[in-house]
């Protein structure tokens, strides 16, 4: 079972809700930046000459930018097959965002609502699009992960990573030219969260918590909650995502999910304490397994070769590879791997020297 997330509590007025309706909106500063802004209609006439487009997901806003030198004639439409350029398109209408968001010259309602302006050099529509940067004004951005690094965000998570996962790739352009993000998750009080919409009690969207976790509960009459962890751990792995649980509901029907068939020690306890027993004999097995392969790191190789032996479904394969080998082998899905446990080894004679 699953559900959507979460939505964060904002003002409902016009004050907070960044819409279309009027010069304190965002469409006031891309015209007043000398870009045509497509009217806010499902449908518009195809020889409409708009060089812009907004998009509105409560606290992110994506606008999307033609190449004006393409349809610079007040009645010539864009080709919006060509990508904008950076350096004329993209980039002005960033600076006329940012510029405003310390002056307000352009909207004078949006002062102070944005907390992020983000941008990336286009390509064309063919290639792999690049990730966004954290515009900083006077045509300068910075990477996203060194601006969080300066300018700590403790309410959002995995932001930029996910970002990547939206924007980075062969259809990355469909998430915008220029992303615009709204102070709303990030800020403690509601009176200080900014949205694009019409007025309304909550939204959602941005990169907070709040907006981004969704429960999953994978329950089954017959197996306790220790059994169904370690069937459902190797498919949404350390750090789950929402399109991780395609691949866990496939694994479960086809039958490829890990089983788990022994009885689990306290089975006739009541089902705290069973679930406790449990917990503390995977402990154990852990604390075991990890001395185990410490012990052989320190020069047992008779205790390396049965360790290896036990988490490994076959054979090893050495490749050479320069003064190294590439070291390969296959892993059971069931198989559980510690934290503290090493990703690698040298062979004897590298550093660190480990007996063969």
């Amino acid at each position: 079972m699953t559900s959507d997330h979460g939505h964060t509590e904002v003002m409902k007025d016009d004050a907070h809700a960044l819409s279309t309706k009027d010069g304190n909106d965002p469409p006031a500063v891309l015209e007043k930046a000398g870009y045509r802004v497509r009217p806010f209609e499902a449908e518009v006439n195809d020889s409409n000459p708009f060089q812009s487009v907004l998009a509105y997901q409560g606290a992110i806003a994506y606008v999307y930018l033609a190449d004006r030198s393409t349809c610079a004639g007040q009645s010539t439409v864009c080709d919006w097959t060509r990508p904008p350029r950076y350096e004329a398109d993209v980039l002005p209408a960033a600076e006329a965002f940012h510029r405003n968001n310390l002056d307000c010259t352009l909207a004078p309602g949006m002062r102070g609502a944005l907390d992020l302006i983000l941008t990336r050099r286009p390509v064309p529509v063919a290639e792999n699009d690049l990730p966004f940067e954290v515009y900083i004004g006077n045509g300068k951005t910075e990477s996203l992960d060194e601006h969080l690094r300066a300018h700590p965000h403790p309410s959002y998570i995995a932001f930029a990573s996910r970002l990547r996962d939206l924007a980075v790739g062969p259809h990355g352009e469909r998430a915008g030219d220029v992303l615009l993000v709204a102070n709303n998750g990030d800020r403690e009080r509601v009176e200080d969260r900014y949205y694009f919409a019409t007025p309304y009690h909550s939204w959602h969207g941005s990169p907070s918590v709040q907006d981004s976790r969704i429960p999953l509960m994978v329950a089954h009459p017959k197996r306790r909650t220790a059994e169904l962890q370690t069937i459902v751990r190797p498919f949404l792995g350390r750090d789950p995502r929402a399109q991780d649980v395609g691949a866990l509901l496939i694994g479960l029907r086809e039958g490829k999910a890990a089983a788990v068939t022994t009885k689990a020690p306290g089975a006739d306890q009541t089902a705290p304490e069973a679930i406790s027993t449990e917990l503390k004999r995977l402990e154990r097995d852990a604390r075991r397994r990890l001395a185990d392969f410490r012990s052989a790191l320190l020069g047992h190789p008779v205790e390396a070769r049965a360790f290896l032996a036990s988490i490994f479904a076959g054979p090893l394969k050495f490749t050479p590879e320069g003064n190294r080998y590439r070291i390969e082998g296959e892993v059971p899905v069931a198989t559980a791997l510690f934290a503290g446990v090493p990703k690698s080894a040298s062979p004897g004679g590298f550093e660190p020297p480990l007996a063969t």
